[in-house]
């Protein structure tokens, strides 16, 4: 989920002590001893940068990123009507091909304009602001763990990415199903007999709904990861193509490419850009993308490499 990147700049400091001590006209023995001791004191703490400092402040304190998620909700909510009475449109790769059709342009044929029409949302980052479990694992010097991240989720303690609230109660009064699909992962928690198989679903629905979330109704949808053994996979294919064989799939919004696009989590940079000019006119329309510096898909090209290497310089 997130990745720690230690520095290390005591000898640095150390350096510059010594040198400061050195430099005073007297060159007494006791103000080098006084650097040297600094210096020995400083070499015992803990110095440890940590990479994901400032994007998780940016998304904590930065009025940038609060008037971003804001942009993208209204805009989406100023689409909803357009794309649901486009009957005829799927926002779906995955139902496109289905139909032989191309997402975003009209599909005379398709079997989906009968169908009842669902914004497709993803929930981390999406509409749930996880941040809070980003920042403690700097103050841990710590990296997302599976057993930390579902004591988080357990915890439902989550907030609301700002904007979201107010989308899903549009999406509601339109008519429109909700769906969420999430990698959030179904796991028992206990070896009882008779145990919650998915006890991460409950509170999920729980933290929503005291943050003013919309309850689900009758035909909106909640699809975690190993909810069904065929999702095991952080991929979401899978998850909506189960959607697209019951609902026209009008709308999508997530904070990963992977939350709009199938097989596009492992791909190169080049090619990840490569996809989203591929389906550029279908952003802002049919496709909505919130800002998460924090952890992604995006981060895949730099597993087991350097990231200075990355940087772009001209």
């Amino acid at each position: 989920m997130n990745s720690v990147f230690k520095v290390s700049f005591i000898p640095f400091v150390a350096a510059f002590l010594a040198a400061a001590g050195c430099a005073h006209g007297d060159g007494s023995q006791g103000a080098a001893s006084s650097s040297a001791a600094r210096a020995g004191q400083l070499s015992n703490i803990a110095v440890s940068p940590n990479d994901n400092m400032n994007a998780v402040l940016w998304m904590q304190t930065a009025a940038e990123y609060r008037g971003n998620s804001l942009v993208i909700y209204q805009s989406a909510a100023g689409k909803l009507s357009h794309v649901i009475a486009a009957k005829d449109h799927t926002a779906s790769i995955e139902q496109g091909e289905m139909a032989g059709c191309v997402p975003g342009h009209p599909c005379a044929n398709a079997k989906f304009k009968k169908m009842p029409s669902a914004i497709v949302l993803d929930i981390d980052e999406t509409v749930l602001d996880n941040s809070a479990y980003q920042a403690r694992l700097i103050r841990d010097n710590a990296q997302w763990d599976a057993n930390t991240w579902d004591e988080w989720i357990a915890s439902r303690e989550a907030g609301a990415i700002p904007g979201a609230v107010d989308f899903i109660r549009a999406v509601k009064e339109s008519g429109a199903a909700v769906v969420y699909i999430t990698n959030r992962n179904c796991s028992v928690r206990s070896k009882n007999a008779g145990a919650d198989p998915c006890p991460q679903r409950e509170d999920t629905l729980e933290n929503m709904k005291a943050l003013g979330f919309p309850s689900l109704s009758g035909k909106d949808l909640l699809l975690l990861q190993n909810q069904r053994p065929e999702w095991g996979a952080s991929e979401k294919r899978a998850r909506r193509e189960y959607v697209a064989k019951s609902y026209r799939i009008a709308m999508l919004i997530g904070d990963d490419l992977g939350d709009l696009a199938p097989d596009v989590k492992s791909l190169s940079i080049d090619s990840r850009f490569d996809a989203v000019n591929k389906y550029r006119d279908l952003y802002g329309v049919y496709w909505f993308q919130l800002a998460n510096p924090t952890y992604g898909s995006w981060m895949n090209p730099f597993k087991g490499k350097d990231k200075r290497d990355f940087l772009r310089y001209d």
